[in-house]
């Protein structure tokens, strides 16, 4: 397809005049969702699924995300979702294994991440960051590049 073809279909739905009151940034992130996660979004974003905001991995969790950078953030959700944009449902469980510092799992078909339990914040951190950063098998957003 060419770009006209784009233009024309977008413009099916969208009436031109409407494009005078909008960038092409805003209209980005209406479609796509904002590259930047901030933890507020991210929050509103999260369900817990037999886990108490109080558990000791919940506040270690958001210890972590507070101390991640955007970019971070963004590849810790295309780890548990697929995506690296919100709007996205996020689920946590509690990993059943017994075991302490492992590397947290996901299922990006439910959203759903695999929490571990961590003997301190900079384990979780580390942990986390690893996942986000080295596990990129799936990757829904379609970035074809040399991650993988």
């Amino acid at each position: 397809m060419d770009g006209q073809s784009y233009r024309e279909g977008f413009l099916s739905v969208v009436p031109e005049a409407a494009l005078n009151l909008i960038t092409w940034r805003e209209i980005e992130i209406r479609i796509c969702g904002n590259p930047e996660i901030t933890i507020e979004e991210l929050r509103k974003s999260v369900h817990l699924d037999e886990l108490e905001a109080s558990d000791e991995r919940m506040k270690m969790f958001w210890e972590a995300m507070t101390n991640f950078s955007y970019e971070d953030r963004s590849r810790f959700l295309r780890f548990v979702t697929g995506r690296k944009r919100l709007p996205c449902p996020l689920y946590i469980s509690p990993n059943k294994a017994s075991a302490i510092d492992c590397l947290p799992e996901s299922s990006t078909c439910s959203n759903t991440l695999y929490l571990p339990r961590y003997s301190s914040i900079t384990v979780a951190e580390q942990k986390l960051r690893y996942a986000a950063y080295n596990c990129v098998a799936i990757d829904t957003d379609l970035n074809l590049g040399n991650e993988l």
